[in-house]
């Protein structure tokens, strides 16, 4: 044979074993992400918000920033540009409390919050339009930063973003309508938690807000707990709520209705032999179409003695037209140590919504060890929902470990996410690892996450809480923003944002 013939042949099968290994490859293995890196200068703080503003679905990022003398801007950085610099800087306004952005229209929109007024303003131009008048548990500036706190959301399931306003006496919400308008606000009673800090200044706490279907007709209502019974605002046709409530009793005992009300209510009382079971979730967790209800129960036997138990109670059409939840639980989660963090979502796409439960045993053995390494060792327990039912223990379980320094005060926790990033429709579980990595574990149908996981190198942040899920690169699928502050030590230090953006389909590319 020819040696171009030998040479043909050989380069054939080689494209042909090439072409074999791409099938038997997890999906993405080939490119998750594309590394972008934003370098945003020297602030006291800043905030990162996204907006679609274009036709293409690609988004803009809005960073808001207050520098170390007080003085507060507006920068936009463009997606055409690859996000390099920003191409509008406008100061902000002193008055401005908090942000957010959303759906108004058909485009996103940046919303700046004082004490009595939100604003929508046209970056572009710098002209900020008065859409709302109210009067919030927030009510003063913060000196060193400017939050966002979402109140802008899509109540009534239109597409367009309402408003939803925790006030000294409840919930003020207004409906956006197809015209660009909205609605006469209307107040939804519940009044918040008031406690005294420790210089006896007042500290608030909005009332814990469900928005689910509580009278099964597809709409979701507004429902708060009170002593045992659920007051409901039904939806109505219109995408109002009803101002007359109705009680629904729980038929399910819990003391509380969230965790984050034991600090509060309970830091007074004798925690050595007490069980505390809270509202986790209201929530079709099922896939049928019925609000269900997921408490969590925290047994305490002293500080280093604690279980906790996880209940699902399933929810069931009432003859009054009502949910009606079961008082006996059909499925029931334990663990030793304290379950500190638990999180939902439907992780492969069967309707059926699976539960992350995070969790650290506490021991005399355990601090010490801590102490030693300045490490705490956290357990990521999945459990899968199959055909209405939880497991005992769980279907995966992944270790990661938080660091703490001593000497500086800080507290190191890697990021967990749980996002669909490879456009599969199923979840894929990224961990933080280190200050320079983050590996992802592609979603697998039949044992939940590939054991192998793919590690992408980029730059890490040192608080979870510097996170969030957007889409940017209209591809439909799920980048992570990554919000980097410079260390406390370097108080000259910039900032920086990185985005890993989905290349399955995208349209950017790092430089």
């Amino acid at each position: 044979m020819p040696l171009q013939a030998i040479m043909v042949t050989s380069l054939s099968k080689i494209i042909g074993l090439f072409c074999l290994l791409l099938v038997l490859l997890p999906s993405g293995v080939l490119g998750f992400y594309d590394v972008v890196e934003v370098a945003t200068g020297k602030a006291m703080s800043q905030t990162v918000l996204s907006m679609q503003r274009q036709d293409s679905g690609m988004a803009d990022l809005a960073l808001i920033s207050v520098a170390k003398d007080g003085s507060r801007k507006i920068e936009l950085y463009v997606a055409a540009d690859n996000y390099q610099a920003p191409k509008i800087e406008r100061p902000l306004a002193e008055d401005v409390i908090f942000v957010d952005s959303g759906r108004y229209g058909n485009t996103d929109a940046l919303l700046l919050f004082s004490a009595r007024q939100a604003r929508i303003i046209n970056i572009n131009t710098g002209v900020e339009s008065p859409v709302i008048e109210f009067s919030s548990i927030y009510n003063s500036p913060l000196y060193d930063s400017v939050p966002q706190i979402n109140v802008f959301k899509d109540l009534n399931n239109d597409g367009l973003d309402d408003f939803l306003i925790p006030t000294f006496d409840g919930y003020l919400v207004s409906v956006q309508l197809s015209s660009g308008e909205f609605s006469d606000p209307q107040l939804i009673p519940a009044r918040p938690l008031m406690d005294m800090s420790y210089n006896n200044h007042p500290w608030y706490q909005a009332a814990n807000l469900f928005l689910v279907d509580m009278n099964l007709d597809g709409k979701a209502d507004i429902c708060f707990w009170k002593e045992g019974d659920f007051i409901v605002y039904p939806q109505l046709d219109d995408g109002g709520f009803d101002t007359s409530p109705v009680t629904v009793r729980s038929q399910v005992s819990f003391d509380l209705d969230g965790i984050d009300g034991i600090s509060v209510r309970m830091q007074d009382e004798d925690q050595s032999d007490r069980l505390t079971t809270v509202l986790h979730e209201l929530r079709d967790l099922d896939g049928d179409g019925i609000t269900d209800i997921l408490t969590q129960a925290i047994r305490s036997k002293g500080v280093f003695n604690k279980k906790t138990t996880v209940a699902f109670h399933k929810g069931f059409a009432a003859d009054n037209g009502f949910v009606r939840f079961d008082p006996t639980a059909s499925s029931v989660i334990q663990s030793k140590g304290f379950q500190y963090e638990m999180r939902s979502r439907d992780l492969n796409n069967n309707g059926e919504v699976d539960i992350l439960i995070s969790s650290v045993e506490i021991g005399v053995t355990k601090i010490i060890g801590a102490l030693l390494t300045n490490s705490v060792k956290i357990d990521l327990g999945f459990y899968e929902m199959k055909q209405g039912t939880y497991p005992k223990t769980a279907d995966h379980v992944r270790e990661i470990t938080a660091k703490f320094s001593l000497s500086t005060g800080e507290f190191w926790y890697p990021f967990v996410r749980v996002v669909d990033a490879n456009g599969d429709g199923l979840d894929d579980l990224l961990v933080q690892r280190g200050d320079d990595q983050v590996l992802v574990f592609v979603g697998d149908a039949d044992k939940l996450f590939n054991k192998t996981p793919i590690k992408i190198s980029a730059p890490m942040p040192k608080d979870p809480d510097f996170v969030s899920i957007s889409r940017l690169n209209g591809d439909e699928i799920e980048d992570v923003v990554l919000k980097i502050p410079p260390d406390i030590s370097d108080s000259n230090g910039s900032h920086r944002i990185i985005l890993l953006l989905s290349n399955h389909g995208g349209a950017l590319r790092p430089n």
